[in-house]
Formats: C-alpha cells, sequence, structure tokens
C-alpha cells in the first residue's frame, strides 16, 4: 500500500504536465461534392480533431474545464484529385466570462483559401520551422491565433509569443504553391491577419480587449454582487 500514493501521484503529473489547451469542434462539410466514398472526409474530420485536440501547444498545464473552446467548419467545394482538395474553414474563437456561464467571441473568420492534399490515415505530421503540408500548416497556423488571442484577452499583449509563431508558419510557407501565405495574393489573408495583429499600429486593438474582457466582463459579477 505504501507504493499506491507515489504511484497516484506520478500518474497525476503525467496528466497533468501533457493536458491539451483546446476544445476544438471540428465538422468538415461537402455540400457540392456528389457521389464520393464519405469515410474520407470522416478521417479527415477525426484526424484534424486529433491534431488540434490531443497535442500540446504551449508550456501551459490546462485543467480539462480550461480549455479553450473553438470551432473548425471546412466545407470542402471541390475534390480536385485523389488526394487533393479545396474549400473554405469558418472558424470560431469563444472565451469565458468568469463566474458566469456566458462566453464572449474573440474571433469570427472565414479562410476561403484553403487548399490542401490528404491521404485517407496518414499521419498530420507537424514540427515548428518546418513546412510539412499544407494542412497541418494551416492547422497549427490558427490553433497559434486562437492562443493569441486567447492569451491577450487575459493579459496585456500576452500573445504576442503565440502570434510570432504563427508569422514563423507564415515565413516557413513563403515557397508553397498553395494560396493564403503571401502578401501579394490578397489584403485578407493569413499574411496579413497575423501581420496586423503584430503590427504596433494596431496594437491599441489588442489592449482593448484586454480591457474589455478581463478589466470589463470578468470583475462584472464581482461589480453586481458588491
Amino acid at each position: 500500500m505504501r507504493f499506491l500514493f507515489p504511484l497516484f501521484f506520478l500518474i497525476f503529473i503525467t496528466i497533468t504536465a501533457n493536458s491539451q489547451e483546446f476544445n476544438c469542434n471540428v465538422q468538415v462539410m461537402t455540400p457540392q461534392i456528389q457521389g464520393t466514398d464519405r469515410s474520407v472526409y470522416d478521417n479527415l474530420r477525426n484526424s484534424i480533431y486529433e491534431f488540434i485536440n490531443n497535442r500540446t501547444w504551449t508550456n501551459y498545464s490546462y485543467k480539462i474545464d480550461e480549455r479553450i473552446e473553438c470551432s473548425m467548419l471546412i466545407t470542402i467545394n471541390e475534390r480536385i484529385s485523389q488526394d487533393e482538395f479545396k474549400g473554405t474553414i469558418n472558424l470560431q474563437l469563444r472565451r469565458p466570462i468568469f463566474n458566469t456561464s456566458y462566453n464572449s467571441v474573440l474571433f469570427n473568420y472565414i479562410d476561403k483559401d484553403f487548399q490542401f492534399k490528404y491521404i485517407e490515415f496518414q499521419n498530420l505530421d507537424y514540427a515548428d520551422n518546418v513546412f510539412t503540408s499544407n494542412l497541418t500548416a494551416v492547422l497549427a497556423y490558427y490553433c497559434y491565433i486562437f492562443l493569441g488571442l486567447d492569451f491577450d484577452s487575459f493579459s496585456l499583449n500576452g500573445g504576442t509569443p503565440y502570434f510570432e509563431k504563427a508569422q514563423n508558419i507564415v515565413n516557413q510557407a513563403q515557397n508553397a504553391p498553395e494560396k493564403g501565405w503571401k502578401s501579394f495574393e490578397s489584403q485578407k489573408n493569413r499574411y496579413w491577419l497575423v501581420e496586423n495583429l503584430l503590427n504596433n499600429a494596431y496594437n491599441s486593438v489588442r489592449q482593448a480587449s484586454y480591457k474589455y474582457h478581463r478589466l470589463g466582463l470578468d470583475v462584472m459579477y464581482d461589480n453586481v454582487e458588491n
């Protein structure tokens, strides 16, 4: 019996140390694609879900009820080839309001430049500083955007390290053939989103998020109680 507590403690530490950050709802829809096997899209959805929710993205430990609430709705409009797809991503990030059951939407965005290759049952490999595939690069990019916006709402400019990680993905993707990464392709794409978030000219917007959420909504409950 004397070994039971140390064993339990070790298991608890292991689980806590490797806790994941996201509770992300992932959906894959194919409204314009007819006559294809649905299983590839179901497996794609499962692979993306596991990639986002089961991966450790920061050095922080999150309890289950502290995980960041977000959603990704992927709409595939075209199957270019057996393993290449084209569509859009509808992204939403939500933040809880302290001591309430309410959430505040931090981010609501549609990325219309989403083209990627996926082979059914393949592992979605990703490593910082290496461009492995457009699929994992886009997913990791938005995970870091989510983290940056979430941290910004809890501490002043707290999201900067994660925006920098997202910008690093942009830099790694400059030679990628897929759209969305380059400044000259559009005035509204992944390049400009993170570029603006890190631009000092827009710093007041980031500060406003912190003041509105951390100094406003989070303390509103206490003010009502008092």
